[in-house]
């Protein structure tokens, strides 16, 4: 599994960075198969699909830089995200993929091309950790304690 999902940070010390880290789009994928997996087990009709946007043109890399004090590489970075990325809108359409009803529950929706970071969105295979029933159980625990709460089905 790319990261650890182990090393989540606590709210208080969370920032988009070590978030990332930490391995999102594992717990992501990880976080839907176990819902995919117990909706299935409780007979609900509620689906889970995980989608991933790619890299795509936002202010996300720009806001990074600045609350890290690297205000002058900030237009630089505006620049480049515009011209080397995908756009935000093109980022959106994996979630839109992924609401057709075509998409089937437990899917992985994201762009295929470049890496997974740009490209049509396409079903893509799910992560050889993301199927372990193991990993997806201690995920949804994380889940849970992160959340301070239990997850309904």
């Amino acid at each position: 599994m790319p990261g650890s999902f182990e090393r989540v940070p606590p709210r208080e010390r969370y920032t988009a960075l070590a978030a990332a880290a930490a391995g999102w789009l594992s717990w992501l994928i990880g976080r839907s198969v176990a819902k995919h997996r117990r909706a299935g087990r409780a007979g609900s009709p509620v689906g889970a699909v995980a989608v991933h946007p790619g890299v795509s043109a936002t202010n996300l890399f720009n806001r990074q830089l600045v609350e890290g004090g690297r205000t002058v590489l900030a237009p630089l970075s505006r620049v480049l995200t515009k011209v080397a990325l995908q756009s935000a809108t093109a980022g959106s359409l994996p979630t839109l993929r992924a609401l057709d009803h075509s998409t089937p529950s437990g899917a992985f929706v994201g762009p295929a091309r470049f890496g997974q970071t740009r490209g049509r969105p396409e079903l893509l295979d799910v992560y050889h950790s993301g199927k372990d029933p193991a990993v997806a159980a201690r995920l949804w625990e994380l889940t849970e304690d992160v959340l301070g709460a239990p997850l309904p089905v």
